[in-house]
């Protein structure tokens, strides 16, 4: 499998987890302001409760994909990240080693630790794909380094690097929101 192959499979993959976010904002939304209750609807309990009970391994999985794919397109593929994507590797990172050790000693007050950290990595993700997608110049970046306007992937017509990055905070920090203890 070459390089691009990858890439692509995870741009597809980004793309599932996107949909599966968008379903879930949207069946929040109806519950939230309707009289809609999804107890009552026996496949969605299903969904419910097989998300919440290993909702602590996803979010793990999760970060450690982002991780170790942010380190396949920079070691190996050796695309320089630029700063601001150093900046959301100093809030993925963590995660890694904060869900597992949660995991491995059964710990239920990661969120307390991850969910800052998920919204700062997805605040930066948003102003890095802002920049990507509307200047022509970066902003915030070293004009020495690589520029935080460069896009090394864009499929889908919109899905760059720190989208891939956005995406994964964001469901880490929906898991970690909705099924804290």
């Amino acid at each position: 499998m070459n390089a691009e192959s990858l890439v692509f499979i995870l741009s597809r993959a980004t793309l599932g987890l996107q949909t599966a976010i968008l379903v879930v904002a949207a069946l929040y939304l109806v519950q939230r302001f309707t009289s809609f209750d999804y107890r009552n609807f026996a496949w969605l309990q299903k969904i419910y409760d097989a998300a919440k009970s290993f909702h602590l391994e996803r979010a793990f999985t999760l970060s450690l994909v982002a991780t170790t794919g942010s380190l396949y397109l920079s070691q190996i593929l050796e695309w320089a990240p630029c700063d601001l994507c150093w900046f959301q590797r100093i809030f993925m990172y963590p995660i890694v080693l904060l869900t597992g050790v949660a995991l491995l000693f059964e710990k239920d007050d990661v969120h307390e630790y991850v969910l800052p950290m998920a919204m700062i990595g997805g605040s930066i993700s948003i102003y890095h794909y802002s920049v990507q997608v509307l200047s022509k110049v970066s902003s915030g970046c070293s004009t020495l380094a690589v520029s935080c306007s460069d896009k090394f992937t864009y499929y889908f017509g919109y899905m760059t690097i720190p989208m891939f990055a956005l995406t994964a905070f964001t469901a880490i920090g929906i898991l970690l929101w909705k099924f804290r203890e």
